[in-house]
């Protein structure tokens, strides 16, 4: 019995040294895991970062093309009043024009009368 005991008394040492290797192995592969995840976490957190500050930068350019729209509704107002201020004077302008060619003409004549007295 003592060779049997023997027997089974190493191949339980051999059985507990696999295991105790197989833990040790599982334990290293547990703290790689916790590594990759503590790397991966900052990553993460990285990426939210910048997640974060880019939509800040969106919400801030969106402003500004809002702020430019406006300013161009403005000037588009502004330009369509002073086409209509330009429509105005242009018809003035003309109505003068037609007021004074007679006039330039009796200047003429006048002018001519005169020339003649002298």
């Amino acid at each position: 019995m003592s060779l049997k005991s023997k027997a089974e008394l190493q191949l339980t040492k051999n059985k507990l040294k696999d295991l105790d290797s197989e833990i040790e192995k599982l334990r290293r592969d547990i703290n790689d895991k916790k590594q990759q995840l503590i790397q991966q976490e900052q990553t993460t957190s990285k990426l939210n970062g910048s997640i974060k500050q880019n939509h800040k930068s969106i919400a801030e350019k969106d402003q500004a093309i809002g702020d430019k729209e406006k300013n161009i509704y403005r000037l588009k107002k502004k330009t369509q009043e002073l086409e209509k201020f330009k429509f105005v004077l242009d018809y003035k302008i003309k109505e003068l024009k037609r007021d004074i060619a007679p006039r330039e003409m009796e200047i003429t004549r006048l002018k001519k009368e005169t020339n003649d007295m002298d």
